[in-house]
Protein backbone atom coordinates (compact mmCIF):
# COMPACT_ATOMS: atom_id res chain seq x y z
CA UNK A 1 0.00 0.00 0.00
CA UNK A 2 1.30 3.35 -0.95
CA UNK A 3 1.23 5.42 2.66
CA UNK A 4 2.21 8.66 1.21
CA UNK A 5 -1.08 8.25 -1.62
CA UNK A 6 -3.37 7.21 0.73
CA UNK A 7 -2.42 10.03 3.11
CA UNK A 8 -2.92 12.17 0.62
CA UNK A 9 -6.40 10.40 0.03
CA UNK A 10 -7.76 10.09 2.85
CA UNK A 11 -7.86 14.31 3.02
CA UNK A 12 -10.49 14.67 0.95
CA UNK A 13 -12.86 11.45 2.39
CA UNK A 14 -16.47 12.12 2.91
CA UNK A 15 -18.34 9.66 5.16
CA UNK A 16 -19.69 7.89 2.28
CA UNK A 17 -16.22 7.43 0.89
CA UNK A 18 -14.75 6.31 4.06
CA UNK A 19 -18.40 3.95 4.40
CA UNK A 20 -16.57 1.95 0.74
CA UNK A 21 -12.63 2.13 1.61
CA UNK A 22 -11.65 -1.59 2.17
CA UNK A 23 -8.62 -0.61 4.09
CA UNK A 24 -11.14 1.30 6.67
CA UNK A 25 -13.33 -1.20 6.60
CA UNK A 26 -11.02 -3.90 7.39
CA UNK A 27 -9.79 -1.83 10.33
CA UNK A 28 -12.84 -1.10 11.58
CA UNK A 29 -13.60 -4.90 11.49
CA UNK A 30 -10.32 -6.59 12.16
CA UNK A 31 -8.27 -4.68 13.83
CA UNK A 32 -4.10 -5.04 13.40
CA UNK A 33 -1.24 -3.71 14.56
CA UNK A 34 -0.40 -2.67 10.82
CA UNK A 35 -4.15 -1.27 10.15
CA UNK A 36 -4.55 0.04 13.75
CA UNK A 37 -1.13 2.23 13.35
CA UNK A 38 -1.42 4.08 10.18
CA UNK A 39 -5.06 5.34 11.56
CA UNK A 40 -3.92 6.28 14.96
CA UNK A 41 -1.29 7.98 13.26
CA UNK A 42 -3.49 10.00 10.49
CA UNK A 43 -6.50 10.85 13.15
CA UNK A 44 -3.64 12.07 15.06
CA UNK A 45 -2.26 14.64 12.03
CA UNK A 46 -6.02 15.05 11.03
CA UNK A 47 -7.80 15.46 14.09
CA UNK A 48 -10.53 17.61 12.35
CA UNK A 49 -11.67 13.94 10.45
CA UNK A 50 -12.85 12.86 14.03
CA UNK A 51 -16.10 13.12 13.92
CA UNK A 52 -16.66 11.70 10.40
CA UNK A 53 -14.10 8.63 11.63
CA UNK A 54 -16.31 7.56 14.15
CA UNK A 55 -19.27 7.64 12.53
CA UNK A 56 -18.45 6.01 9.80
CA UNK A 57 -16.71 3.04 12.54
CA UNK A 58 -20.09 2.84 14.21
CA UNK A 59 -21.98 2.15 11.14
CA UNK A 60 -19.93 -0.26 9.46
CA UNK A 61 -19.92 -2.20 13.18
CA UNK A 62 -23.84 -2.27 12.97
CA UNK A 63 -24.06 -3.10 9.11
CA UNK A 64 -22.37 -6.53 8.38
CA UNK A 65 -20.49 -5.92 4.95
CA UNK A 66 -20.16 -9.07 2.41
CA UNK A 67 -17.45 -10.13 0.89
CA UNK A 68 -16.88 -9.00 -3.12
CA UNK A 69 -16.49 -12.14 -4.70
CA UNK A 70 -13.13 -12.42 -6.56
CA UNK A 71 -11.77 -14.81 -9.39
CA UNK A 72 -7.91 -14.55 -9.22
CA UNK A 73 -5.87 -13.61 -12.60
CA UNK A 74 -4.92 -17.52 -12.37
CA UNK A 75 -8.74 -18.32 -12.67
CA UNK A 76 -9.41 -16.22 -15.41
CA UNK A 77 -6.53 -18.03 -17.27
CA UNK A 78 -7.53 -21.32 -16.50
CA UNK A 79 -10.65 -20.87 -17.84
CA UNK A 80 -9.87 -19.30 -20.67
CA UNK A 81 -7.50 -22.07 -21.56
CA UNK A 82 -10.14 -24.31 -20.62
CA UNK A 83 -12.75 -22.52 -22.98
CA UNK A 84 -10.55 -22.78 -26.26
CA UNK A 85 -9.17 -26.69 -25.70
CA UNK A 86 -12.65 -27.41 -25.74
CA UNK A 87 -13.40 -25.71 -28.86
CA UNK A 88 -10.36 -26.89 -30.99
CA UNK A 89 -11.74 -30.66 -29.93
CA UNK A 90 -15.16 -29.92 -31.13
CA UNK A 91 -13.46 -28.26 -34.30
CA UNK A 92 -10.64 -30.82 -35.05
CA UNK A 93 -12.88 -34.00 -33.72
CA UNK A 94 -15.64 -34.79 -36.83
CA UNK A 95 -17.88 -36.75 -34.75
CA UNK A 96 -18.47 -34.10 -31.88
CA UNK A 97 -18.88 -30.99 -34.85
CA UNK A 98 -22.54 -30.36 -34.69
CA UNK A 99 -24.90 -31.10 -37.41
CA UNK A 100 -25.88 -27.19 -37.98
CA UNK A 101 -23.56 -24.10 -38.25
CA UNK A 102 -23.76 -21.70 -35.26
CA UNK A 103 -23.53 -17.94 -36.36
CA UNK A 104 -20.70 -17.67 -33.50
CA UNK A 105 -18.66 -20.12 -32.85
CA UNK A 106 -18.50 -21.64 -29.34
CA UNK A 107 -14.79 -19.79 -28.22
CA UNK A 108 -16.99 -16.35 -29.18
CA UNK A 109 -19.83 -17.22 -27.45
CA UNK A 110 -17.79 -18.46 -23.95
CA UNK A 111 -15.83 -15.09 -23.68
CA UNK A 112 -18.60 -13.20 -24.45
CA UNK A 113 -20.13 -14.61 -21.24
CA UNK A 114 -17.00 -14.48 -19.56
CA UNK A 115 -17.06 -10.76 -19.73
CA UNK A 116 -20.74 -10.57 -19.26
CA UNK A 117 -20.48 -12.06 -15.58
CA UNK A 118 -17.12 -9.94 -15.08
CA UNK A 119 -19.01 -6.86 -15.63
CA UNK A 120 -21.67 -7.92 -13.49
CA UNK A 121 -19.60 -8.69 -10.95
CA UNK A 122 -17.89 -5.16 -11.09
CA UNK A 123 -21.60 -3.42 -11.71
CA UNK A 124 -22.70 -4.41 -8.59
CA UNK A 125 -19.60 -3.92 -6.81
CA UNK A 126 -20.21 -0.08 -8.07
CA UNK A 127 -23.52 -0.45 -6.72
CA UNK A 128 -22.96 -1.25 -3.56
CA UNK A 129 -20.12 1.37 -3.01
CA UNK A 130 -22.73 4.31 -4.16
CA UNK A 131 -25.97 3.27 -2.96
CA UNK A 132 -28.08 5.44 -0.27
CA UNK A 133 -27.62 4.94 3.12
CA UNK A 134 -30.65 3.15 4.92
CA UNK A 135 -33.25 5.24 7.37
CA UNK A 136 -31.56 2.92 9.69
CA UNK A 137 -28.16 3.69 9.14
CA UNK A 138 -28.69 7.45 9.20
CA UNK A 139 -30.47 7.14 12.37
CA UNK A 140 -27.33 6.32 14.00
CA UNK A 141 -25.88 9.46 15.86
CA UNK A 142 -22.97 10.72 17.72
CA UNK A 143 -23.19 12.49 20.93
CA UNK A 144 -20.85 15.00 22.04
CA UNK A 145 -20.60 16.39 25.39
CA UNK A 146 -19.16 19.83 26.41
CA UNK A 147 -18.72 21.47 29.49
CA UNK A 148 -18.59 24.84 30.03
CA UNK A 149 -15.62 26.98 31.81
CA UNK A 150 -16.44 26.83 35.60
CA UNK A 151 -18.28 23.73 35.35
CA UNK A 152 -17.80 20.36 35.80
CA UNK A 153 -20.11 17.51 35.34
CA UNK A 154 -20.40 13.10 34.93
CA UNK A 155 -22.24 10.86 33.14
CA UNK A 156 -22.60 7.06 32.68
CA UNK A 157 -21.96 5.18 29.40
CA UNK A 158 -24.22 2.28 27.79
CA UNK A 159 -21.15 -0.75 29.45
CA UNK A 160 -21.79 0.98 32.85
CA UNK A 161 -18.33 3.07 32.65
CA UNK A 162 -18.74 6.46 34.35
CA UNK A 163 -16.81 9.87 33.10
CA UNK A 164 -16.23 12.94 34.81
CA UNK A 165 -15.79 15.47 32.91
CA UNK A 166 -13.50 18.52 34.06
CA UNK A 167 -14.11 22.24 33.03
CA UNK A 168 -13.95 22.97 29.43
CA UNK A 169 -13.13 18.95 28.10
CA UNK A 170 -15.56 17.35 25.07
CA UNK A 171 -16.34 14.12 25.28
CA UNK A 172 -17.86 12.42 21.92
CA UNK A 173 -18.79 9.16 21.75
CA UNK A 174 -21.97 6.84 20.56
CA UNK A 175 -24.71 5.82 22.81
CA UNK A 176 -24.04 2.39 21.98
CA UNK A 177 -20.62 0.67 21.70
CA UNK A 178 -20.10 -2.00 19.22
CA UNK A 179 -19.72 -5.79 19.74
CA UNK A 180 -15.99 -5.71 19.09
CA UNK A 181 -14.65 -2.62 21.10
CA UNK A 182 -15.26 0.78 23.42
CA UNK A 183 -14.15 4.05 21.44
CA UNK A 184 -14.76 7.75 23.43
CA UNK A 185 -12.73 10.87 21.66
CA UNK A 186 -11.63 13.14 25.00
CA UNK A 187 -10.57 17.04 24.38
CA UNK A 188 -9.56 17.98 27.72
CA UNK A 189 -9.54 16.33 31.29
CA UNK A 190 -11.54 13.41 32.60
CA UNK A 191 -11.62 11.04 35.00
CA UNK A 192 -12.79 7.82 34.21
CA UNK A 193 -13.70 4.31 36.19
CA UNK A 194 -14.71 2.12 33.31
CA UNK A 195 -16.55 -1.51 33.93
CA UNK A 196 -14.35 -4.08 33.59
CA UNK A 197 -15.37 -6.81 30.59
CA UNK A 198 -13.84 -8.35 27.54
CA UNK A 199 -13.91 -5.82 25.01
CA UNK A 200 -11.30 -3.19 25.06
CA UNK A 201 -12.02 0.25 26.31
CA UNK A 202 -10.49 3.25 24.24
CA UNK A 203 -10.00 6.88 24.87
CA UNK A 204 -8.71 8.63 21.12
CA UNK A 205 -6.82 11.92 22.41
CA UNK A 206 -5.37 14.26 19.52
CA UNK A 207 -1.94 13.22 21.50
CA UNK A 208 -2.16 9.00 21.82
CA UNK A 209 -4.91 6.08 22.30
CA UNK A 210 -5.12 4.79 26.03
CA UNK A 211 -6.78 1.32 25.88
CA UNK A 212 -8.05 -0.56 29.09
CA UNK A 213 -10.25 -2.92 29.89
CA UNK A 214 -11.49 -2.02 33.21
CA UNK A 215 -10.01 0.52 35.27
CA UNK A 216 -9.72 3.99 37.21
CA UNK A 217 -7.76 6.56 35.67
CA UNK A 218 -7.18 10.36 34.80
CA UNK A 219 -6.77 12.00 31.05
CA UNK A 220 -5.34 15.63 30.47
CA UNK A 221 -5.43 16.32 27.08
CA UNK A 222 -4.13 19.97 26.75
CA UNK A 223 -2.24 22.47 24.77
CA UNK A 224 1.14 21.47 26.79
CA UNK A 225 0.30 17.92 25.73
CA UNK A 226 -1.26 14.40 27.81
CA UNK A 227 -1.01 12.98 30.81
CA UNK A 228 -2.59 9.62 32.02
CA UNK A 229 -2.86 9.02 35.38
CA UNK A 230 -3.59 5.16 36.58
CA UNK A 231 -5.09 4.75 40.26
CA UNK A 232 -6.01 1.09 39.87
CA UNK A 233 -5.83 -1.72 37.06
CA UNK A 234 -3.84 -1.25 33.56
CA UNK A 235 -3.47 0.81 30.75
CA UNK A 236 -1.84 0.64 27.22
CA UNK A 237 -0.46 4.10 25.97
CA UNK A 238 -0.04 4.28 22.24
CA UNK A 239 1.28 7.33 20.62
CA UNK A 240 0.50 8.39 16.51
CA UNK A 241 4.53 6.89 15.79
CA UNK A 242 4.24 3.14 16.79
CA UNK A 243 5.39 3.91 20.64
CA UNK A 244 3.77 1.47 23.52
CA UNK A 245 3.59 2.22 27.52
CA UNK A 246 2.46 0.31 30.21
CA UNK A 247 1.16 1.92 33.32
CA UNK A 248 0.79 0.19 36.45
CA UNK A 249 -1.68 1.57 39.58
CA UNK A 250 -0.25 5.01 40.80
CA UNK A 251 1.72 5.72 38.05
CA UNK A 252 1.67 8.79 35.59
CA UNK A 253 2.66 9.37 32.14
CA UNK A 254 3.36 12.83 30.66
CA UNK A 255 4.13 13.36 26.69
CA UNK A 256 4.99 16.57 26.04
CA UNK A 257 4.14 18.35 22.76
CA UNK A 258 8.07 18.46 22.32
CA UNK A 259 8.27 14.65 22.30
CA UNK A 260 9.18 13.92 25.49
CA UNK A 261 7.90 11.32 28.00
CA UNK A 262 8.07 11.04 31.60
CA UNK A 263 7.09 8.22 33.62
CA UNK A 264 6.88 9.30 37.35
CA UNK A 265 4.08 8.19 40.55
CA UNK A 266 1.86 10.94 41.49
CA UNK A 267 -0.28 12.68 44.50
CA UNK A 268 -4.30 10.88 43.41
CA UNK A 269 -5.80 13.89 45.22
CA UNK A 270 -4.02 16.62 43.43
CA UNK A 271 -4.36 15.28 40.03
CA UNK A 272 -7.69 13.81 40.31
CA UNK A 273 -9.35 15.06 43.51
CA UNK A 274 -10.95 17.79 41.12
CA UNK A 275 -13.96 15.18 40.34
CA UNK A 276 -14.64 14.85 44.23
CA UNK A 277 -14.96 19.23 44.62
CA UNK A 278 -11.21 19.05 45.92
CA UNK A 279 -8.73 22.19 44.70
CA UNK A 280 -5.00 21.31 45.25
CA UNK A 281 -2.13 23.46 44.39
CA UNK A 282 1.04 21.46 45.39
CA UNK A 283 4.16 23.96 45.39
CA UNK A 284 2.49 25.96 41.89
CA UNK A 285 4.20 28.52 40.46
CA UNK A 286 1.92 31.69 39.68
CA UNK A 287 0.92 30.63 36.05
CA UNK A 288 0.24 27.26 37.25
CA UNK A 289 -2.58 28.81 40.12
CA UNK A 290 -4.06 31.40 38.02
CA UNK A 291 -4.90 29.04 35.15
CA UNK A 292 -5.91 26.44 37.48
CA UNK A 293 -8.09 28.92 38.85
CA UNK A 294 -9.30 30.68 35.59
CA UNK A 295 -10.32 27.19 34.71
CA UNK A 296 -11.98 25.99 37.63
CA UNK A 297 -14.40 29.35 38.28
CA UNK A 298 -14.15 30.57 34.23
CA UNK A 299 -12.71 33.88 35.13
CA UNK A 300 -10.57 35.69 33.61
CA UNK A 301 -7.43 36.46 35.95
CA UNK A 302 -4.67 39.45 35.42
CA UNK A 303 -1.82 39.80 37.17
CA UNK A 304 -0.20 42.80 38.01
CA UNK A 305 3.78 43.30 39.09
CA UNK A 306 6.68 40.45 38.74
CA UNK A 307 6.52 37.51 41.05
CA UNK A 308 10.18 35.96 41.41
CA UNK A 309 10.32 32.34 39.90
CA UNK A 310 10.75 31.29 43.19
CA UNK A 311 7.31 32.00 44.06
CA UNK A 312 5.39 28.80 44.86
CA UNK A 313 1.79 27.99 46.63
CA UNK A 314 0.31 24.82 47.89
CA UNK A 315 -3.28 24.23 49.95
CA UNK A 316 -6.23 22.35 49.76
CA UNK A 317 -9.40 23.80 49.42
CA UNK A 318 -12.95 21.66 49.58
CA UNK A 319 -15.75 22.98 47.76
CA UNK A 320 -14.90 26.71 48.34
CA UNK A 321 -15.97 30.48 47.01
CA UNK A 322 -13.88 31.50 44.58
CA UNK A 323 -12.98 34.39 46.97
CA UNK A 324 -11.91 32.28 49.84
CA UNK A 325 -9.28 30.75 48.01
CA UNK A 326 -8.27 34.29 47.00
CA UNK A 327 -7.72 34.98 50.63
CA UNK A 328 -6.27 31.99 51.58
CA UNK A 329 -3.66 32.33 48.85
CA UNK A 330 -3.14 36.51 49.94
CA UNK A 331 -3.05 35.67 53.57
CA UNK A 332 -0.17 33.06 53.36
CA UNK A 333 1.78 34.03 49.92
CA UNK A 334 1.80 37.95 49.62
CA UNK A 335 -0.47 38.81 47.01
CA UNK A 336 -3.28 41.31 46.86
CA UNK A 337 -6.46 41.09 44.51
CA UNK A 338 -10.34 42.34 43.28
CA UNK A 339 -13.33 40.54 41.80
CA UNK A 340 -15.07 42.67 39.12
CA UNK A 341 -17.50 40.03 37.88
CA UNK A 342 -15.97 37.41 35.85
CA UNK A 343 -12.21 39.25 35.99
CA UNK A 344 -9.64 39.09 38.63
CA UNK A 345 -6.89 41.36 39.53
CA UNK A 346 -3.81 39.73 41.65
CA UNK A 347 -1.13 42.48 42.72
CA UNK A 348 2.01 42.27 44.36
CA UNK A 349 1.64 43.25 48.16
Amino acid sequence: MDLKKDYMKYESYLLEDFLADEFFIQWVKCPEDDNSHFWEKWLKEHPQKSSIILEASQLIRVFQYAPVPEISDSAYTQLFIDIVRADNQIENDPEKKPKWKWLFSFRQVAIFVLVFVVGWILYLEVIKKNQPLESSQASVELVSKEVPKGMKTSLTLEDGSKVFLNSGAKLTFSPTFSDSVRNIYLEGEAFFDVNHENRPFRVHTPEAVIEVLGTTFNVNSSQIGLSVALLTGKVKVNDPFGNRMILNPMEMLTISNNGKYLKEDFDSLEIAGWKDKYLVFKKSNMIQVTSKLESWYGVEINVTGKFLDSWAYSGIYFNESLENVLEGISQTSGIRYSIEGKVVHIFRK
